[in-house]
């Protein structure tokens, strides 16, 4: 590829991404302050489809940093900026759906503490599974449905409703740009690697494709925010997170023991074949925990299912992403129970906190290479 194809291919992904997200976020939820779990699981989507693309295409890592590195983007520039332009105290949520916020701590620790194996596992799976089972009631308790009901209600008022038809077309759409997004992405990363071989996919995953995932959520929660909205805009970035490491980290890790490799990774390879360039290696690991273990060749008998194969937990994530939403997790505590607010200062730390993200896996990246 030339250099004005690799340009135009990332300006359609940049835009499809976009289209496609802010498309599903309005079919599931108005534009208000209601249903901020429903603009979450909008915005989420799209995430959800470019990691479970990566695994079919052969591309794990892409799939892993995709996951952390926009939770981690949605914790600091999003929310931040959210806080920002929001007044003072705004951020804070009476009943159950503020202490929903103290329960991404133990799964950012359960992500940390999976770490020290070097791999994904399904007990992994299992667990992050568990503790999402274990808070979804808390997303429709009676205090939070009361809230919601009024917003709706609210929402009936000021905007005219839309037929059912309208909004599933506005879906199917959000997702037919999500699917060609995810393909353009990946063509674009793996045009990258072959471009530099030496580029980390995890450092062309954290800073080229998650800021574009991660974009229209920054837009919808900022405009929430500016019109005195910053309750809904926090809550849907916690169940985004929450739905990120407790529902789509599972899901890739049960995908990638699923997978039936030998066709599977010939059909990924012969997609990405299709840009003329060379893939980034799977097969080829760069430092001693992405070598497999000794069972690992069995994946080559084409089985469906190959408990053995493993989700290797790429090592920049760990010592970064894992680490940065351990600290976000911490942050949120206090507020959860009710004992802060979360305000301008606040959001100036979470930007600040981006910045210092960025320089992270720019400096470890380059360190490993």
């Amino acid at each position: 590829m030339t250099t004005i194809p690799v340009i135009l291919l990332w300006l359609f992904t940049a835009a499809a991404l976009y289209a496609s997200s802010r498309n599903l976020a309005g079919a599931l939820a108005p534009d208000d302050g209601a249903n901020a779990g429903r603009r979450g699981i909008g915005h989420w989507l799209p995430v959800a489809m470019m990691a479970l693309g990566a695994i079919v295409l052969d591309q794990p890592e892409v799939a892993i940093g995709v996951i952390f590195a926009t939770s981690v983007n949605a914790l600091t520039i999003t929310l931040g900026l959210a806080l920002l332009v929001g007044a003072p105290g705004q951020a804070r949520i009476p009943g159950e759906r503020r202490r929903l916020w103290a329960f991404l701590l133990p799964a950012a620790l359960l992500a940390l503490l999976a770490g020290f194996t070097g791999h994904f596992t399904l007990l992994h799976a299992a667990i992050f599974a568990l503790e999402g089972l274990l808070l979804a009631p808390m997303w429709i308790d009676s205090d939070a449905a009361k809230s919601s009901a009024r917003a709706g209600l609210f929402s009936r008022r000021c905007q005219p409703s839309r037929p059912r038809w309208a909004r599933g077309a506005q879906g199917a759409l959000g997702l037919t740009l999500a699917a060609m997004g995810t393909w353009a992405a990946v063509r674009g990363a793996v045009t990258a690697g072959s471009w530099m071989p030496t580029l980390s996919v995890g450092l062309v995953a954290a800073a080229m494709i998650s800021p574009l995932l991660t974009l229209p959520m920054l837009s919808s929660h900022v405009h929430l925010a500016s019109r005195g909205e910053s309750a809904a805009a926090t809550s849907a970035t916690v169940a985004f997170v929450m739905l990120n490491l407790c529902a789509l980290l599972p899901a890739i890790i049960l995908a990638w023991h699923l997978r039936a490799p030998a066709w599977w990774s010939a059909a990924g390879a012969s997609i990405l074949a299709s840009t003329g360039e060379s893939p980034f290696p799977a097969t080829a690991p760069a430092d001693p925990l992405d070598a497999p273990p000794a069972a690992a060749p069995a994946a080559s008998t084409g089985g469906w299912f190959n408990p053995t194969r493993p989700l290797r937990y790429p090592m920049i994530v760990w010592r970064v992403d894992a680490v940065m939403l351990v600290g976000l997790g911490l942050l949120l505590v206090p507020p959860a129970m009710g004992r802060w607010d979360l305000g301008r200062r606040e959001g100036m730390g979470l930007v600040l906190g981006y910045a210092v993200y960025l320089l992270l896996i720019a400096a470890l990246s380059v360190r490993a290479l």
